[in-house]
């Protein structure tokens, strides 16, 4: 209950009372996996920093009965201070290698986790690991450029879309229920993003085991979607090529 309530002092008596930090609950959660998934995760840097610092054989990589690894939830709930603490530990493949999640999906769902962090776990990845990543579809998601596509709030949304893209994400892989990233955006109504993956050249249909896949008939909830599709993608080229200039880097 210490670390869950990010009480650090608590927790410091509890351990010098003789409880242990490798302890887990019904759910096979770790201290680690409380703290870092407790909604006052904005104050657990200190609570996560200790536990990790006395605590021998941590792994971040440390699944719960749900698949849900530590790692997730920092990237997924963490504030700026947790956030930067993780990017400055030591991030190998096994750490970071996705099995139910996917850590760069996770990331790109947090609002509190800025593009120019996004950039540096990018950069973080080891050698090789990132086309998997890029291409790994999370069972609480889809892959991280669909995720941005369909999920992550419209104030940095392209912005992440980009960023993924300039890593080696692929604009016509299939990642999540509805197909592309294009697809999951007209299912989604994210006219913006709309726009924005048909500047960057993704197909507005394709063939795929006989059945043909289409945006505008994805976008069957979402009018304003189709009216773009049939009349507004022509009209819009120049200033689409326009407003899409200032979202590269």
């Amino acid at each position: 209950m210490a670390a869950l309530s990010d009480d650090l002092n608590s927790l410091k008596a509890l351990v010098e009372a003789g409880a242990s930090l490798t302890t887990r609950d019904v759910n096979h959660n770790t201290l680690l996996h409380r703290t870092v998934a407790s909604p006052r995760a904005s104050k657990a840097y200190a609570v996560a920093f200790y536990i990790m610092t006395k605590t021998t054989g941590y792994k971040l990589q440390s699944e719960n009965d749900y698949g849900v690894s530590v790692i997730w939830y920092m990237l997924k709930n963490g504030y700026p201070l947790l956030t930067t603490f993780l990017l400055n530990c030591e991030l190998d493949t096994d750490t970071l290698y996705p099995r139910k999640g996917n850590c760069l999906t996770a990331a790109t769902l947090n609002d509190n986790f800025p593009p120019k962090m996004l950039r540096v776990l990018l950069r973080r990845v080891p050698n090789g690991l990132l086309p998997i990543l890029l291409t790994h579809i999370s069972a609480f998601a889809g892959t991280p450029l669909y995720t941005a596509c369909t999920i992550v709030p419209l104030s940095s949304q392209n912005e992440r879309i980009q960023i993924l893209l300039d890593a080696g994400a692929d604009i016509e892989h299939e990642g999540g229920d509805h197909g592309t990233p294009l697809m999951g955006a007209c299912a989604a109504g994210r006219l913006s993003v709309v726009k924005f993956l048909v500047m960057k050249g993704a197909n507005i249909c394709y063939w795929k085991d006989g059945e043909v896949y289409s945006a505008f008939q994805m976008a069957k909830h979402f009018p304003e979607i189709r009216r773009w599709l049939l009349v507004g993608r022509y009209t819009d080229g120049p200033r689409l090529l326009t407003d899409g200039s200032s979202i590269q880097g």
